[in-house]
């Protein structure tokens, strides 16, 4: 049993749209005002929405894979981390995005685990002993508050439990 979060259709449809609606602007913009520098940075702007937009509407690559044994996120972690090995788990605002914090046992070293952004962070967690994961949340079907939620109930939980959180949040 396994729950899987793939990039939000839901908002990759409002990117889109928002970027369609900003390359109409600055078209209008750029015939009718004739203000060219405006006209430019909306077209512009469009062209960048509507290339994240789609690219997000179409990717269906796993972001985060929940188990019954633990957490993959295959793009920095790209290995299981069991539930045992976490220690502590949160979210915070860094930087305009969503990110979630878990904070491993020392003794606990993946192998796998590339450099995030924040390494005065990591220098800080090392010289306690605890090793720190971080997990962009920008653009995923569920928000931070939720998935930190999530993980919090399945460290806590043993294994059955784990398998009927995983089905009652699956089926949500």
């Amino acid at each position: 049993m396994r729950m899987i979060i793939h990039k939000s259709r839901k908002k990759s449809v409002c990117i889109t749209v928002a970027g369609l609606l900003a390359g109409i602007a600055g078209g209008l913009v750029l015939y009718y005002v004739r203000d060219v520098v405006l006209g430019w940075c909306l077209v512009i702007t469009a062209v960048f929405a509507l290339l994240y937009g789609m690219g997000s509407l179409f990717d269906r690559r796993p972001y985060v894979v929940l188990t019954a044994h633990g957490i993959t996120e295959p793009f920095t972690i790209r290995e299981q981390i069991e539930w045992e090995a976490i220690r502590y788990v949160d979210d915070f605002y860094f930087r305009g995005q969503y990110w979630v914090r878990l904070l491993l046992r020392g003794d606990y070293k993946p192998q796998l685990i590339r450099p995030g952004w924040f390494r005065r962070f990591d220098r800080l967690y090392e010289s306690e002993g605890v090793k720190a994961v971080y997990i962009r949340m920008m653009g995923l079907e569920v928000d931070s508050m939720q998935l930190v939620a999530l993980i919090r109930k399945m460290k806590e939980a043993d294994m059955p439990d784990r398998i009927g959180l995983l089905k009652k949040y699956r089926s949500k």
